[in-house]
């Protein structure tokens, strides 16, 4: 009852909406090659709604098996196979394209130097940004320092900020993806991510780390003894 009432209408509305897309699909093919689009259309949908890669493949691996089994055991023509086969082999490209003709990201420091000036211009607090550019690993750090602020919170978003504004420089010049409400863009899908911010006031050392897998960025916060 909970997954109807949260969320469970965007299944059927899915479902009802390949239903109607195979009528007129049928008029001009082959149920050979209607129900392997259709099929397509039901995985993109789902992929989209759950956003996890490897839960949709696996569940798209199961029908596809359980599809085969069904056309051999009713002796079906060999082109339905072929057919599903072809559907399911273009889905797996369309899916990993991004992955396979992915370029690579290469960032000089020169790049981002601007955004340094511009992170000190726009929050008074901040002093002596620095951003490092490092290839073997490829990680971007972040340095900054915070003359006081009124909580860890406070620290944390405006490393966040640093990072996004970083991001979004990168994605006008290179012509990639930057940061958004889901993610902080391709550029830290290629390079790791540091953040070291220093609280002069409190004499704390707040440090952020996001690997290229990871999706939020992970906070640890230390003592400064000087």
């Amino acid at each position: 009852m909970g997954f109807i009432l949260i969320g469970g209408w965007k299944y059927f509305l899915l479902i009802a909406g390949i239903v109607a897309a195979g009528k007129p699909l049928s008029k001009f093919l082959s149920n050979a090659w209607v129900n392997p689009i259709l099929f397509l259309l039901f995985i993109a949908g789902m992929h989209y709604l759950i956003q996890d890669i490897y839960v949709t493949m696996i569940f798209a691996f199961s029908l596809i098996l359980m599809r085969l089994i069904e056309i051999f055991i009713n002796n079906k023509k060999i082109e339905s196979v072929l057919a599903f086969i072809v559907m399911f082999s273009a889905a797996l490209i369309l899916e990993y394209s991004e992955e396979l003709f992915h370029k690579e990201v290469e960032v000089s420091e020169a790049e981002v130097y601007p955004v340094e000036q511009e992170f000190e211009a726009v929050y008074d607090v901040v002093e002596y940004a620095v951003i490092k550019i490092e290839e073997k690993p490829k990680r971007i750090t972040l340095h900054f320092a915070v003359e006081r602020a009124d909580s860890i919170e406070e620290i944390e978003e405006l490393g966040k900020n640093f990072a996004e504004m970083v991001s979004i420089e990168i994605s006008e010049t290179q012509e990639i993806e930057g940061s958004d409400k889901e993610s902080y863009g391709d550029l830290f899908v290629d390079y790791d991510l540091r953040i070291i911010i220093r609280e002069e006031e409190t004499r704390k050392l707040s440090t952020g780390s996001k690997g290229t897998n990871e999706a939020e960025i992970s906070w640890y916060v230390y003592e400064i003894n000087y």
